[in-house]
C-alpha cells in the first residue's frame, strides 16, 4: 500500500538534497537543472497524496469484508427462522385436524355402543320369546355376545392406538432430527461469529500498524521542518544569494506543518476506527454467549424429546404384549360364542328376531367401515405432514 508513497518521498528528499549542494557549491548536480525546485514539491504532495490514500484502500477493504460476514450471518439467521416457522405451523395446523378426527372417531364409538346396546335390547325380546330355554343358558348366550363384541372393539381400538403409537414415534424422532439440525446450525452461526472475532482483531492490529506508519510520517515530518530550518539559516548567512533558497525552505516547512495536520487528523480517524472495531468485537462476543446458551437449551429440549421417544417407544411395546393378550382373549371369547351359536340355530321360532339382530349387525359393520376410514385418514394426514416437512426447502 505505501510502495509508491516512499518513491514520492525518496524522490523529495532527491531534490532537497540536490538543492542543498547546489546552495553550497553553486553547481548543478542534476541532469535537469530547470526543474529541482519542483521536483522537491511534486515528491512530498505525491507523497501526502498517495499515503492517504493507501490509508484509506485499507480502510475499504476493511468495511467490504465485515459487510460480507454481516450479510452471511444475515442470511443464515433468515434460513433458521424459516425452519422453525414452517414447523411450528405444520404442527399447529395439523394437530387441530387430528383432534378434530379423534372427535369423530369417539362420536363413532357411541353409536356403536348405542347400536350395541339396542342389540342387546332385541337379545331380551329373544329371551321372552324362548321360553323353553333355560335363563341361565339366556344369561349366558346374552353375556358371551357382549363379551365378544366389547372384546373385538376394545381389539380395534388397541390396535389403532398401536398405529397411532408408531406414527408417533416416527414424528419424536423427525422432531429430534430437526432439533439436531438447528443445533447444528446454530454451532455453525457460532463459528461463524468467532471467525468474524477474528477478523476484527485482524483489522485491530491492522489499525495499530497504520498508527505506527502515522508515527513514522510525523517523525519524517518534523526532520524535515528540522531541515528547512537549517536551509532558512543557510540561506540567510548567504545574503541576497541564498533569498530564493530562503523561499523554497519557507515552502518546505509549510508544506510539512500541512503533512503534520493531516497525519494528525487521520490518526484521529484510525483512534476512532479502532473504537468502533473494539465496541463491535464486544457485540460478537455478547451474541456468541447468547448462541451458547441457545445451544445449551436447545440440548436440554433434545434430552427431553429423546426421553419422550423412549417413553413412547416403551408404551408402543406394552401396548403390543396388552394386544396380543386381548386377540387371545377374543380367539376364546369367539369359540365360545360359536358353541352358543350352535344351540342357537336349534330355536326356529326367534328366527324373526334374528333378522333384527342382523339389521343391527348390519349397522355395526357400517359403523365399523366408518372407523377404518376415519383411521385411514389420520394416517394419511400425518403422511401429509411427513411429506410437508419432508419437502421443504427454504428460499434462500
Amino acid at each position: 500500500y505505501l510502495l509508491m508513497s516512499f518513491i514520492g518521498l525518496l524522490l523529495a528528499i532527491y531534490g532537497a538534497v540536490i538543492d542543498v549542494i547546489s546552495v553550497y557549491t553553486g553547481q548543478f548536480y542534476d541532469f535537469t537543472p530547470e526543474f529541482r525546485y519542483a521536483r522537491f514539491v511534486v515528491g512530498i504532495t505525491l507523497f501526502i497524496l498517495l499515503s492517504m490514500g493507501a490509508v484509506l484502500r485499507k480502510y475499504f477493504d476493511i468495511a467490504k469484508e465485515t459487510e460480507m460476514l454481516h450479510k452471511e450471518m444475515a442470511k443464515e439467521a433468515e434460513i433458521n427462522r424459516k425452519q422453525n416457522d414452517f414447523i411450528k405451523n405444520t404442527l399447529k395446523l395439523n394437530s387441530g385436524q387430528l383432534y378434530s378426527f379423534s372427535e369423530q372417531l369417539l362420536q363413532i364409538l357411541s353409536g356403536f355402543m348405542q347400536n350395541s346396546q339396542d342389540q342387546a335390547a332385541a337379545i331380551e325380546e329373544v329371551s321372552a320369546s324362548v321360553e323353553q330355554i333355560s335363563a341361565g343358558t339366556e344369561h349366558v348366550k346374552s353375556s358371551t355376545d357382549h363379551q365378544f363384541d366389547g372384546i373385538e372393539s376394545l381389539s380395534n381400538v388397541m390396535k389403532a392406538t398401536a398405529d397411532i403409537m408408531k406414527e408417533m414415534v416416527a414424528l419424536t424422532g423427525q422432531a429430534l432430527q430437526k432439533m439436531r439440525d438447528i443445533s447444528l446450525n446454530a454451532k455453525s452461526g457460532e463459528e461463524s461469529l468467532a471467525l468474524m472475532n477474528e477478523t476484527m482483531n485482524n483489522i485491530g492490529k491492522s489499525s495499530g500498524e497504520i498508527t505506527g506508519i502515522i508515527a513514522i510520517i510525523n517523525d519524517i515530518s518534523d526532520k524535515i521542518n528540522l531541515l528547512s530550518l537549517n536551509a532558512a539559516i543557510e540561506a540567510a548567512r548567504a545574503g541576497d544569494y541564498g533569498r530564493g533558497f530562503a523561499v523554497v525552505a519557507d515552502e518546505i516547512s509549510k508544506l510539512a506543518d500541512q503533512t503534520a495536520t493531516s497525519i494528525k487528523t487521520i490518526g484521529t480517524l484510525i483512534v476512532n476506527n479502532d473504537r468502533e472495531i473494539k465496541t463491535g468485537m464486544q457485540n460478537v462476543t455478547q451474541v456468541i454467549t447468547t448462541i451458547n446458551t441457545i445451544i445449551k437449551d436447545i440440548d436440554v429440549i433434545v434430552s427431553q424429546i429423546t426421553a419422550l421417544s423412549d417413553t413412547v417407544t416403551r408404551q408402543a411395546k406394552e401396548n403390543a404384549v396388552a394386544f396380543d393378550s386381548v386377540e387371545s382373549i377374543k380367539q376364546q371369547s369367539e369359540q365360545i360364542k360359536m358353541a352358543m351359536d350352535e344351540q342357537k340355530r336349534a330355536i326356529d321360532e326367534i328366527s324373526n328376531t334374528i333378522g333384527s339382530i342382523n339389521e343391527l349387525a348390519q349397522k355395526n359393520a357400517a359403523k365399523g367401515l366408518d372407523i377404518t376410514e376415519t383411521a385411514k385418514m389420520l394416517v394419511e394426514k400425518v403422511q401429509a405432514i411427513n411429506k410437508d416437512i419432508d419437502e421443504f426447502r427454504p428460499d434462500i
